[in-house]
């Protein structure tokens, strides 16, 4: 009787602490988005709200794939051994893989096409980029050759 008392009242003292904490984690949050606020103005702080709800999404999805991934670990390596590990390990590895292009190819197609439409010449913009950086990228590649063929000797007439 005695073991149920003592858990009950570790129970009922957990919960008032964790109460405490709710508590005072909610005031801090409170306190520090005025602050926030009152630093960034409203149109900035509506981008650090929209930029901090998919870095807090993509952390619990990470979070949540990292402990799936890690009950399949420690189930095969608790059935069958060490062996059993690597066909566990390649699944992840794939399905990571596949989820990752996926939204790779969700956000760039949907984002485009929503910043497309928001900013009149947003599909101007991005293909300028584009070509900017092709042209950047080619003209460090000869720039390299160049340096590489001056430095060991060559003669060259760039």
């Amino acid at each position: 009787m005695s073991d149920n008392s003592t858990n009950n009242k570790r129970i009922a003292k957990n919960t008032f602490f964790l109460t405490i904490r709710m508590i005072f984690v909610t005031l801090v949050y409170i306190y520090t988005s005025r602050v926030i606020l009152n630093a960034l103005g409203v149109v900035d702080y509506g981008i650090y709200n929209v930029i901090g709800g998919f870095v807090s999404m993509f952390g619990f999805l990470n979070l949540s794939l990292a402990n799936g991934i890690q009950r399949f670990y420690n189930y095969e390596l608790g059935a069958k051994g060490t062996g059993a590990i690597t066909p566990v390990y390649n699944a992840a590895l794939i399905i990571q893989g596949v989820l990752a292009l996926v939204i790779l190819l969700l956000l760039e197609s949907v984002g485009l096409w929503y910043l497309c439409r928001k900013i009149p010449y947003c599909f101007l913009a991005v293909s300028i980029l584009c070509i900017n950086i092709i042209i950047n990228y080619y003209s460090d590649t000869v720039s390299s050759c160049n340096n590489v063929i001056r430095e060991n000797g060559f003669l060259c007439n760039c």
